[in-house]
Formats: structure tokens, C-alpha cells, sequence
């Protein structure tokens, strides 16, 4: 849940549904003190080594590391962030795919692609996304759009036999979900 001003998660929280094979960890917000900023950063290196060391259904498999687009431009705090996730997703081995919510301006979202692109870090892709109608007016939105690429990045990232997992319980690429149906049908024949 994306809030305004004060951030929406307090700590990182776990979300998982039972007999569901995905979980999702939702962390704070740069909004936090310096202080509390740096207690989350250890928590996800922490999360990282131990779930490295449980084994692969324990473990984390893919960051969205989430920026909002609007302004078209990242803050120095998330480039800190960034920079420093990176680092200890590379020691993980762990992709991370940057992701530009809120997407509804295409220059906002071309200047901060080209901003995170010169960081020359390693993540996988840049994808804008745009998960709801954002309404200009009355009469007047901008549709959804990005969800499915990032699904499709998503999928590339993780380990072969993970993707289906993903593409079972994926609500949001049909074309995603056909693709893996054919890999899989052409593994039978």
C-alpha cells in the first residue's frame, strides 16, 4: 500500500496465505529517521543471509525496489538505498528489478530511468508501472499499464523451476502464463 506522508509500514511485514506458495515482504518507506532507516536496512541483509542459508524455498528470490515516478527524479536517500541493496543482493545473488510507480508521465519516467541507468548498479531492468486508472478529470485517465512486463521480468529472474510456482498464481499476464504453458509442453514432447 503506497501512502502519503507519514509511511504505511512501520517495520517489514510478511504477507503469506496458507497453502499459497508465494510470500511477499513489504519494508518501510524512505520516510522513516535515519535511525530506523538503517535498522531496516540491516533486517533485509539479514533476511537475505538466512534465507540464502534455509535453501531455495526459504529464501528471498527477487526485489522490487520501488520508486515513485512523479517528479522524475530519485531522491538522494533512495539512491543511497539502492546502492547499498545492491550490494548485498549481489553477495545473495539476488535480482532486483527497480520499479517506477505511479508512471503517468512519460518524461517523469524517461529522466528517472536515464538517473537510476547512469547509477550503472547491478539490477536486472527498469519497468514502469501504472497499477491503477490514474484519473486526470472527470472524464479523462490514464489506464493501467507495466503490470505484465514486470510479471514477465519477474519470471526471468527466478529459478527455473520457481517460474511456475509464479505462473500459477499470477493473476496478471496471460501472456506470461502462456508462455510457460509452452515451455513446459514442449519439456513432454
Amino acid at each position: 500500500v503506497a501512502g502519503c506522508g507519514e509511511p504505511v509500514t512501520q517495520t517489514i511485514e510478511r504477507y503469506a496465505v496458507p497453502n499459497f506458495p508465494l510470500q511477499i515482504y513489504d519494508t518501510p518507506g524512505l520516510e522513516l529517521s535515519e535511525e530506523q532507516q538503517r535498522r531496516v536496512k540491516a533486517d533485509v541483509a539479514s533476511y537475505l543471509r538466512e534465507g540464502a542459508a534455509r535453501g531455495l524455498n526459504q529464501q528471498i528470490h527477487c526485489i522490487w525496489f520501488c520508486i515513485s515516478s512523479s517528479g522524475g527524479r530519485i531522491e538522494e536517500k533512495e539512491r543511497e538505498w539502492l546502492r547499498e541493496l545492491t550490494r548485498d543482493t549481489s553477495a545473495a545473488q539476488v535480482p532486483v528489478i527497480v520499479v517506477l510507480t505511479k508512471s503517468t508521465s512519460r518524461e517523469d519516467t524517461e529522466a528517472l530511468k536515464s538517473q537510476i541507468a547512469a547509477m550503472r548498479l547491478p539490477i536486472e531492468a527498469i519497468m514502469p508501472v501504472l497499477a491503477d486508472v490514474w484519473k486526470i478529470n472527470e472524464r479523462q485517465g490514464i489506464k493501467p499499464h507495466g503490470l505484465p512486463n514486470l510479471i514477465s521480468m519477474t519470471a526471468r529472474c527466478l529459478p527455473e523451476r520457481l517460474n511456475n510456482t509464479l505462473q500459477n498464481v499470477q493473476c496478471v499476464s496471460v501472456a506470461s502464463k502462456s508462455e510457460a504453458a509452452k515451455k513446459i509442453v514442449n519439456l513432454t514432447t
